[in-house]
């Protein structure tokens, strides 16, 4: 009974010992983004004023407009908590409460909330992101075990090196290709069944009827041709990796006694492959995957402004080239928000599993 209060106490001192530091890293970040926010070259009046004398505006005109320039730019900061006329550090706590609180502020492009753009498009991210993650994982721990099992032949060697070659490529590489493929051998140069979310068809269809159980299949398999070619995307550029990440830990495990010993014993070769090889080999990958799914918030920013898939890439891609600083710090968060979180269960999930680990 004592020995098992033990357990369950050092347990809890571990998952809050844990979760200490993943808020302690989450204050620093959010930290960073403030002083980056503060640190932005230049006066909004001076820097809008000079860009219209350049276009040839004239000196009056140029004033009023970077006057309302001026005000809706406070306004915007003012949204997110930093207020003008007040201290620096009553600034960054008005900043924090927002952020912790998921308030964003106000997009100063597209004069909307900013937490409405990003519950808006992390569904679509999550969708895409999500199923390519799943794919490239399963594909990736497959192949590594069957190159694990045939370590020191001809396949895996050159297997290994395509793998080692193709985790270079740049996933925008990829994308540009299949959307080539795709755009022009596939749909015949027709680039709304290519790009989107959906049909604009579809989407007329959700305005006038809405969804029920008539428009539901329609609707479902119009979001699933336009997502695919993103998931593809992603489960090509991904699997790679977690190929070669397996087939190392397997080779390792195929090296330890109990594994010997379980051959010694006669037992099935498939079990062995999956009970005592493969169950091992996957637990350091554990880790990988949880940071991956916090990354999947953040989505593939060249992917989706490729594919025009309005996830949460697409608007950090947006909000670089409209200079939207409000949108950009919003999703940033967000997907910051995301690895600490993933990587925070992983810790304690990976501690629970292996309690080796929780001395560390």
């Amino acid at each position: 009974m004592g020995l098992r209060i033990s357990r369950h106490r050092d347990e809890i001192i571990y998952i809050l010992k844990k979760l200490g530091l993943a808020l302690s890293i989450l204050v620093a970040i959010i930290t960073l983004v403030f002083v980056l926010i503060k640190t932005l070259p230049g006066n909004p009046y001076q820097m809008y004023y000079y860009q219209l004398l350049m276009k040839g505006y004239p000196p009056n005109i140029a004033k009023s407009y970077a006057a309302h320039y001026a005000q809706q730019f406070y306004k915007m900061m003012a949204s997110v908590g930093i207020v003008a006329n007040e201290s620096v550090f009553l600034q960054y706590l008005g900043f924090l409460a927002h952020v912790f609180t998921f308030n964003f502020g106000y997009s100063f492009y597209y004069k909307q909330p900013v937490s409405q753009i990003i519950a808006s498009a992390l569904p679509w991210t999550l969708l895409t992101v999500g199923i390519g993650l799943a794919l490239q994982f399963s594909i990736g721990v497959a192949i590594g075990m069957v190159l694990a099992y045939k370590r020191g032949t001809k396949i895996d060697s050159i297997a290994t090196l395509a793998f080692m070659a193709w985790r270079a490529i740049p996933d925008y590489v990829v994308g540009l290709a299949i959307l080539y493929v795709v755009l022009v051998y596939v749909y015949g140069g027709n680039a709304v069944e290519v790009m989107g979310v959906m049909s604009p068809s579809i989407k007329e269809l959700l305005e006038t009827k809405g969804l029920t159980l008539q428009t539901l299949g329609p609707v479902l398999i119009d979001i699933f041709r336009h997502a695919m070619w993103p998931i593809l995307v992603y489960t090509i550029v991904g699997f790679a990796g977690w190929a070669l990440s397996m087939r190392s830990t397997a080779v390792n495990v195929l090296g330890e006694d109990y594994v010997t010993v379980a051959e010694a014993r006669g037992l099935p070769d498939r079990r062995i492959a999956t009970r005592y090889v493969g169950r091992n080999a996957v637990l350091p990958l554990f880790t990988s995957l949880m940071i991956s799914l916090g990354y999947a918030f953040g989505g593939s920013m060249f992917i989706e402004w490729l594919f025009n898939y309005r996830g949460i890439g697409f608007w950090m891609a947006d909000a670089i080239w409209m200079r939207d600083y409000l949108v950009l710090a919003g999703c940033l968060l967000v997907e910051t928000m995301a690895v600490v979180a993933s990587v925070y269960l992983a810790e304690v999930l990976y501690g629970l599993i292996d309690p080796r680990v929780r001395g560390t």
